[in-house]
């Protein structure tokens, strides 16, 4: 990939942007009718929007690993293997997105297929997590597996928790590679620099018609497989650059898995199934904040609050990159992260109390 990486950067960008104007244009239209809208109270959209970013990501994904084959001479196709372990998860996210019929148990069971695919076919797993305590857990082949496959499901699960604006999960996604190909080029590691640029450059091309604008939606198929990729990346880095802190890995997911994990607490804490959405995130808890405040329209209001979002994701990624070699300066960073989201959330939580 590294000899091609120009091609490998941009014609991405192109295919995925063709396929998501496509996919706007044309199959949203034609097959309107047949798709179900979605509902619930996280639902902060009205209009009738295409649903399939998730579409557009694999359909490009299948489109370069077919010229990857055709056109180079490295035995191990990257681009076709992770197009191949993407499969359970898209499939049962898409036909989510069409029909709003899929079970939250089964489409993490297709979660739990394509993290084995993964783990089994690119030979990875999670060796240490930095706790010196419980390390000889992992010596144990069968638990680091289990374990792995459990991280997996979760960052999967993560982001379609927060893809509730415009560009959020997109940009969450770009950002985490992000921080994966600048590690990774720091670090001489080129291979997965390019890999992390590749992926980039299809998240951006249906983000252009994301954001601001919300042309297009990724579904619940576009989030997974988000998810997905961003597992596979921090896993390759952090087995292929062993003297990285695992708290790295920590640190550059925090914001969908954190987000992940309060929403499961609060459900637990309010006697409420983990699985029934509701609008507790703070994505949505700072849209209705904005709304009240800021004298703008709902459309408007979306991408403001979805860009600052993306902002504190932004300052915690450059914070990382500048300090990812001191272990305990990144520790510190993860706190800062989760103090000052919990105050951000709970002043905006109770101003919204006070306005009932």
């Amino acid at each position: 990939m590294s000899n091609n990486y120009l091609i490998y950067a941009l014609l991405p960008f192109f295919i995925s942007a063709f396929s998501s104007y496509f996919n706007i244009k044309i199959l949203h239209l034609k097959f309107d009718n047949y798709i179900k809208k979605p509902m619930g109270p996280q639902k902060i959209h009205d209009d009738n929007i295409s649903r399939l970013g998730g579409l557009s990501i694999i359909t490009t994904i299948t489109i370069m690993s077919f010229i990857h084959y055709l056109y180079s001479d490295i035995e191990k196709d990257l681009i076709l293997l992770c197009l191949l372990i993407s499969i359970p998860i898209f499939v049962l996210g898409f036909w989510e997105d069409i029909t709003q019929t899929v079970t939250p148990i089964l489409r993490i069971f297709g979660s739990i297929l394509s993290s084995i695919l993964l783990i089994s076919i690119f030979e990875l797993c999670i060796k240490n997590i930095g706790i010196i305590e419980i390390q000889s857990l992992f010596n144990n082949k069968f638990f680091a597996f289990f374990f792995t496959v459990l991280c997996i499901v979760y960052l999967t699960q993560s982001f379609n928790i927060i893809d509730g604006l415009n560009g959020l999960s997109l940009f969450t996604g770009i950002i985490i590679l992000g921080s994966v190909s600048i590690i990774s080029y720091k670090v001489g590691d080129l291979e997965n620099f390019y890999f992390a640029i590749f992926f980039i450059s299809i998240l951006l091309g249906v983000l252009i018609f994301n954001f601001p604008g919300g042309k297009i939606f990724i579904g619940d198929s576009g989030a997974y497989l988000i998810g997905l990729i961003a597992s596979l990346l921090v896993l390759i880095l952090v087995n292929k650059n062993p003297n990285l802190s695992p708290f790295v890995i920590v640190q550059i997911l925090i914001y969908p898995t954190y987000e992940l994990f309060r929403s499961i607490c609060r459900r637990l804490i309010h006697k409420k199934s983990i699985f029934r959405p509701d609008a507790g995130h703070l994505h949505s808890l700072l849209y209705k904040y904005n709304l009240s405040k800021l004298k703008h329209d709902h459309k408007s209001i979306n991408c403001i609050t979805s860009s600052q979002i993306i902002f504190f994701n932004v300052i915690n990624v450059v914070y990382l990159i500048n300090f990812y070699n001191f272990e305990k300066i990144v520790i510190l960073g993860i706190f800062v992260f989760v103090i000052t989201y919990e105050i951000i959330y709970y002043k905006i939580r109770n101003y919204l109390k006070q306005q009932l």
